[in-house]
């Protein structure tokens, strides 16, 4: 049996994305949402699909909470907007 060093012991698991949301109030008891801010990075060479269905879920959850906030989402999506996938054309007008 072959011995393994520890960096190949060492899992690491894959994720579609690295999310981070920041949500903005309007009274000082955090209870109304006037607005989020999410804001992610897609690594190059992940699965565009998942990334959308993560996005879409933070949006899914954010609106349950507080139907009524507006959201922004900014950050490096790495799909070529110029020739997105069609699944990612679907999210953007749905969203």
């Amino acid at each position: 049996m072959q011995k393994l060093s520890p960096l190949e012991k060492l899992y690491i698991p894959t994720v579609a994305s690295h999310t981070c949301t920041t949500t903005i109030y309007k009274d000082k008891q955090k209870k109304n949402v006037q607005h989020v801010i999410i804001s992610t990075y897609r690594p190059p060479h992940t699965y565009k699909n998942l990334f959308i269905k993560e996005m879409q879920d933070i949006i899914d959850a954010t609106q349950t909470k507080a139907p009524t906030t507006s959201i922004t989402i900014i950050g490096d999506t790495n799909i070529n907007i110029f020739n997105p996938p069609e699944s990612f054309l679907d999210f953007l007008v749905e969203n």
